[in-house]
């Protein structure tokens, strides 16, 4: 499913399972890229199920001169058994921005649930070039357990993602470059508070809220 450089498309209560053949590369891309160039806004994609794609949603800025994507919403659906969940990426270096909001999803069993790609070094499935701009983008109230590489990654430079109020499977939350035990996190990313428990009814206290910079260091909020 291709949602380009269009307005107002919802896509719901899907089911969308790969079965038997190659991985295809995504179930539902998101882009300003339709040949003609133009902004993508107010895109919803909810009540979903996705299985077994290369990315479940691919949210990608391809055209300069655009004015990027915007409005997009990622809610309530399950992503599961997928390379990456939910990606966002620049495949043409645009500099353009994304604005989304992603959640109260299942993103789980995955390789990586949400990750935010440095097209410069990959993964990708051609040659893209740019680091994607994030305008933003949340990522908040979602199940991100059982993801096998990591829950949230960053691998953008400059932008900081704010992914708290999740259920990373672990009630001391996220491992990785966060201090707990669940499904991994990385840098340039803010993950506290986070939920406690599977039931997300409890979020962890202020005493250990924070995040991480590329390096790994703690920043107190």
């Amino acid at each position: 499913i291709a949602i380009r450089a269009t307005d107002g498309v919802t896509v719901s209560n899907n089911d969308i399972t790969q079965t038997g053949g190659t991985q295809p590369q995504q179930d539902i891309l998101i882009t300003d890229n339709n040949g003609d160039q133009g902004t993508t806004t107010d895109t919803v994609v909810d009540t979903n199920e996705i299985t077994d794609f290369g990315h479940g949603v691919a949210i990608s800025t391809q055209d300069t001169g655009t004015g990027g994507i915007s409005g997009v919403s990622v809610t309530a659906n399950t992503l599961e058994s997928n390379t990456i969940g939910v990606k966002f990426s620049d495949f043409g270096d645009t500099g353009e921005t994304v604005n989304a909001d992603v959640s109260d999803n299942d993103i789980i069993n995955n390789h990586d649930g949400v990750r935010v790609l440095d097209d410069t070094t990959g993964p990708a499935g051609a040659t893209p070039s740019g680091v994607v701009a994030l305008d933003s983008v949340t990522v908040n109230d979602n199940d991100l357990s059982g993801n096998s590489n990591s829950g949230v990654t960053n691998d953008g430079t400059g932008d900081t993602l704010n992914a708290t109020t999740n259920w990373w499977g672990a009630s001391s939350g996220p491992g990785g470059d966060g201090s707990g035990s669940g499904t991994e996190v990385s840098g340039d990313v803010e993950f506290t508070p986070f939920y406690t428990n599977s039931a997300q009814t409890s979020l962890s206290t202020s005493a250990e809220s924070g995040s991480v910079d590329s390096n790994g260091t703690a920043r107190s909020n």
